[in-house]
């Protein structure tokens, strides 16, 4: 899961307790994220406030499949059991073609979205 923005609004409802991010953001200069060491824990502090228990950071970016297959892995997941969420169709795709369930999450609506995921999960 990698929609920061949207976050906070499932946080309310404790949504995100127990939840793994994946992330390449976090890592100073990868990408298009955080440029500092200095933002990056910023952001982890305010996960850490949202319930996010563990954080996965990987130089590996999506849609690559090799993201995907490697979360499979290192936390023992079962692809059909797994539910991948995200806001770029691309992304759901490629966790798709190996056999994850995805959820598009609309950002320009995020409560209409969080209202289908907590319909879909709890």
């Amino acid at each position: 899961m990698c929609f920061f923005r949207q976050k906070k609004v499932l946080a309310e409802s404790g949504f995100f307790r127990g939840f793994t991010d994946c992330h390449s953001h976090l890592l100073p200069g990868v990408d298009d994220g955080v440029k500092t060491l200095e933002e990056s824990l910023a952001i982890l502090e305010e996960m850490e406030r949202l319930g996010v228990r563990k954080v996965w950071l990987t130089w590996t970016v999506k849609p690559e499949p090799r993201i995907y297959e490697i979360l499979l892995e290192r936390y023992g997941l079962d692809p059909a059991e797994t539910l991948f969420i995200d806001d770029r169709a691309a992304n759901i795709a490629a966790a798709e073609g190996l056999g994850i369930a995805g959820y598009l999450f609309d950002h320009r609506n995020p409560a209409a979205a969080c209202d289908e995921l907590r319909r879909r999960l709890l």
